[in-house]
């Protein structure tokens, strides 16, 4: 079989181990206005986070060249309108039209979470930030959470479910929104109390 080697000379300081946490691998491409015969990105915030919304990104492609794509679930996409990213989006379903055009259905970050289970727990005081942690552990996407929501005290019983749902129930207990939008990750800030 093939293999890759990878080999490190040297670190920044001796005697100091490597440490690998990704290796991404394959190929990268871009699609461009002339190659997209439909999109649409739906783009959605929920100011009280009773319900947090995940973001969609529908396109069909039409490609130019003879490689055929090699679509996997999960395979991060990510948007730029203008040179400015409007979002990271995670290949949910991809499937080839015809000969050139490919239909690819993707949603954001929170639309993963959807998918993958959280055992839940009784919370007597845990800090947010550690719950949080918990909650975004094993995922493949960063997360922001504001600083003056990291040290709020968790009392209460969050159910064995989604980890989107048990993120829905922390941020509506503490009183933060939660968006991918424009963002490489998920965005965990306080609601806005003033008017403007």
């Amino acid at each position: 079989y093939d293999k890759i080697v990878i080999t490190f000379y040297e670190t920044s300081r001796p005697w100091r181990p490597v440490f690998i946490t990704r290796i991404d691998y394959g190929i990268y491409r871009d699609f461009f206005a002339d190659e997209l015969l439909s999109t649409s990105c739906l783009q959605e915030v929920n100011a009280i986070s009773e319900n947090i919304s995940f973001n969609t990104l529908n396109f069909t492609v039409r490609t130019e060249t003879n490689i055929p794509f090699d679509f996997q679930k999960k395979q991060k996409l990510a948007l730029y309108f203008n040179g400015q990213r409007i979002g990271n989006f995670y290949l949910k379903n991809g499937a080839r039209k015809n000969r050139t055009d490919y239909q690819m259905d993707s949603h954001d970050a929170i639309g993963v979470l959807d998918g993958n289970e959280f055992p839940g727990g009784v919370y007597t005081g845990q800090l947010t930030r550690d719950v949080i942690d918990q909650i975004f552990e094993g995922e493949d996407f960063n997360y922001l959470l504001d600083d003056s929501l990291a040290d709020i005290p968790l009392i209460g019983y969050i159910p064995y479910t989604t980890k989107r749902n048990a993120l829905v129930q922390i941020a509506f207990s503490i009183g933060a929104v939660v968006d991918t939008s424009n963002y490489d990750g998920v965005l965990i800030y306080p609601q806005q109390t003033e008017v403007t």
